[in-house]
Parts: structure tokens; C-alpha cells; sequence
């Protein structure tokens, strides 16, 4: 028999550990039941991490340990150690290796089979108590969802209230997303520029830093500023006040659209998606080779035509292309992808 233990010691959240006694709780039942069977309790592990979310490191390392040093194990109560079966397949590994595994509030002797089964009986439970508890947290969000009540934590230009109460308005940050929104679709602000100018006014990261150009797009692409949010694919409408009008919203969409599409034209080709191979019928590409622009067919290698040569090759029975529109020599990137 090993009288030499380390001692671990959990709690599902940081609330817990904070506002709760639970660590405190465990710590004093685990050293009390040691003394009394004059066990050494050689090293302490905590852990913060509920154990239905699979795999914790503390007590991952817990079992490595284990395995290299032969310790003992000691912890409060079985669902302590594992409130899912993976983990207490963990445990029955130790168990099945020789090391003792000891709890302090469930008196059982896992070398017997009694004792063993009655352990396995209460991980199940406490397997399935979990099931169950999730179960019901998603039955919960998917009824605030139907409420028009967004379960989660509010956008940047929100207040969160708790307690499934609508979210409102922040007094501060609320005109400056508006004003955000406002400057761009303008059309006059990169996502770069107008984060800066967005930090001279005010909004910034909780940090206090600027914001990225990542983060302004997704606040752009945001739904719950309109009255709306989108949860895994389905689209809510929500109790909560808008910020900003649907036609403002999706001039914005717009905007970044035409942003993404441009950005990727580094010359503004005269002909762009006006010309076709007359072989395969694919689009001829502009390329821009020694000052000179050129039309080719990536799949037919020798079909090329340069810009200048374009409208006298219109037409032509030996032209290697055709048209597939009017052509419109003055054509701009702005002019391909519409008006705002």
C-alpha cells in the first residue's frame, strides 16, 4: 500500500473558484481523511475547467505523473475526477495498474468488486448528469433565442444586463459604432484609415488600442446592429433597439463587397471579362507584360491579342476571339461592379 498521494482538487468555472468555497471545501476534506489514515500528501493540483468539455491539462499531467512515479491518488468525490466516462476510464487505467485511487467522501474499496462497481454506478450518473445539465443550458438558449433575447455576450455598442434581459444601447460606445457605419459607406474610408480616425473619436478595443481592419469588417458584417443576430445559420429577430436602418446597413455591405472585389484588380483592365476564346469559349485575362497589356486564353496557349489591336480585330474572320459584350473602351473597376 502507497502512503504517498498527490491530491487533486477541481471546480467547473472561474465563478466558482472565485465567489464559491469548493477548492477551499475539497482541500480541507481531502487533508482531514489523510491524517486520519496517515497518508502523505506530496503534491497539490488544481484545476479550473468544467470536466464536460473533454480533456484537461492539469489533470491530464495528473495521470502522467501518476504513471511515471507510482503515487497515490486522492480526490474529493468521484465526480471531482470525472463527470464524463473518457475520464474515469482514465482512472480505471491507474486502478488496473496497481496505483490506489482514494476519495475522500465516498468511502469505496476499488480493489474489490464491489467497491469498483459502485464507483462505475456513480460515474455514470455523473456522466449523465452532465448530458442532462447541457441538454438543458441548450434547451435554455434556443427559448431566448425564439424570445428575441441574445443569450450571449453583447456586441461592442451594447450593454449586457444578465438574467435573460434584452440588451441596450451603451451611452457611449452606441454613437460611435453609428458614426462608423456612417463614415463608411461614404465610400471615402479604407478599413485601415477609418480605424484610425475611429480612435481619435473614441473607439477603440477594450484595450484601448486601435482596432484592427479585422475587427471593424466584422462589426460592419454584424446583423444584431439592425435588430437581428444569426445563430449557426438561422436568422433571429431581436427585442433589442437597432442602431442603425436597414438601408444604411446594406450600403455598408456594399461597400465592403466592392472593397474586397477591387482590391484584387491591381490594373484596371479596358476589356475585363468583355473578350472570349473562340476555341473554348473561357474569358481572356489581362496581363500587363513590358508597359503593354495583353488578352490571353490560359487554356489555349497561342490565343492572345494585345489591348491596342482589340477594336480592329472585332469581327475579323481570322480573330481568335470574340466579343462578348459591347465593348466599352472607357470602362472603370467602379463601372464593372455598379453603383452604389
Amino acid at each position: 500500500m502507497s502512503h504517498t498521494y498527490i491530491a487533486y482538487v477541481r471546480v467547473s468555472t472561474t465563478k466558482q473558484f472565485i465567489q464559491g468555497v469548493s477548492i477551499a471545501e475539497q482541500r480541507r476534506a481531502i487533508t482531514k481523511y489523510s491524517a486520519e489514515h496517515h497518508f502523505n500528501i506530496v503534491e497539490w493540483y488544481e484545476e479550473i475547467q468544467s470536466a464536460a468539455k473533454g480533456r484537461r491539462p492539469v489533470f491530464s499531467e495528473v495521470i502522467k505523473i501518476l504513471k511515471q512515479r507510482h503515487y497515490g491518488l486522492i480526490m474529493h468525490k468521484i465526480d471531482r475526477g470525472a463527470r464524463n466516462l473518457r475520464d474515469w476510464a482514465d482512472i480505471g487505467d491507474l486502478i488496473d495498474a496497481g496505483i490506489e485511487v482514494r476519495f475522500a467522501h465516498d468511502n469505496l474499496d476499488l480493489d474489490t468488486r464491489g467497491g469498483r462497481l459502485t464507483a462505475d454506478i456513480q460515474a455514470v450518473i455523473a456522466a449523465d448528469y452532465i448530458r442532462n445539465l447541457r441538454e438543458e443550458v441548450r434547451k435554455g438558449i434556443q427559448g431566448r433565442l425564439q424570445q428575441g433575447i441574445y443569450p450571449f455576450r453583447a456586441p461592442r455598442g451594447y450593454l449586457n444586463r444578465g438574467g435573460g434581459r434584452v440588451k441596450i444601447p451603451d451611452p457611449i460606445y452606441a454613437p460611435l459604432i453609428v458614426t462608423a457605419f456612417h463614415r463608411y459607406a461614404t465610400g471615402a474610408y479604407t478599413l485601415k484609415k477609418l480605424t484610425d480616425e475611429l480612435l481619435i473619436i473614441g473607439l477603440s478595443n477594450p484595450n484601448g488600442n486601435k482596432l484592427t481592419p479585422s475587427t471593424l469588417s466584422r462589426i460592419f458584417r454584424c446583423h444584431f446592429y439592425v435588430g437581428e443576430y444569426r445563430v449557426r445559420g438561422v436568422t433571429y429577430q431581436g427585442l433589442h433597439q437597432p442602431l442603425i436602418s436597414r438601408d444604411l446597413f446594406n450600403s455598408v455591405q456594399r461597400m465592403l463587397s466592392l472593397r474586397k472585389h477591387s482590391k484584387h484588380l491591381k490594373y484596371a483592365f479596358r476589356y475585363r471579362r468583355q473578350l472570349k476564346c473562340q476555341t473554348c469559349q473561357h474569358h481572356l485575362i489581362g496581363e500587363r507584360q513590358k508597359g503593354r497589356t495583353y488578352y490571353r486564353c490560359h487554356n489555349c496557349p497561342r490565343v492572345s491579342v494585345r489591348e491596342d489591336r482589340v477594336p480592329a480585330l472585332v469581327g475579323r474572320e481570322d480573330s481568335t476571339f470574340t466579343v462578348v459584350t459591347e465593348i466599352k473602351p472607357e470602362l472603370t473597376p467602379f463601372d464593372q461592379f455598379g453603383s452604389l
